[in-house]
């Protein structure tokens, strides 16, 4: 997630994993705990589909830079999708916010 990268270097995190970025941020408490803990899993999940993914190509599938929604459908539920894909929105929000800030 672009938006973890961002807030990690806006507030000085010398970390390279998405998971250990949000953890810093969380640490500092500049962001919802509650979305930010949420954006924890979100990354888990989407990754779990990623790998999906690419499982199947090995398997046989064509290849694709996209994940098909029948695996979301399978492992969550497209509801479960669009809902974390709302919180990435307002993770990306919060890194907008966290980075005009330090432009002043």
């Amino acid at each position: 997630m672009s938006s973890a990268r961002l807030l990690a270097l806006r507030h000085g995190i010398a970390e390279r994993s998405t998971l250990a970025r949000i953890e810093g941020v969380r640490a500092l408490k500049v962001g919802g705990a509650a979305d930010l803990a949420s954006a924890i899993g979100i990354q888990e999940r989407m990754l779990g589909l990623i790998l999906r993914a690419q499982l199947a190509i090995s398997a046989g599938k064509t290849p694709s830079n996209r994940v098909p929604l029948t695996l979301a459908e399978r492992h969550g539920g497209l509801a479960r999708l669009r809902s974390d894909l709302r919180l990435v929105a307002i993770l990306d929000d919060l890194a907008q916010d966290q980075l005009s800030h330090s432009v002043r």
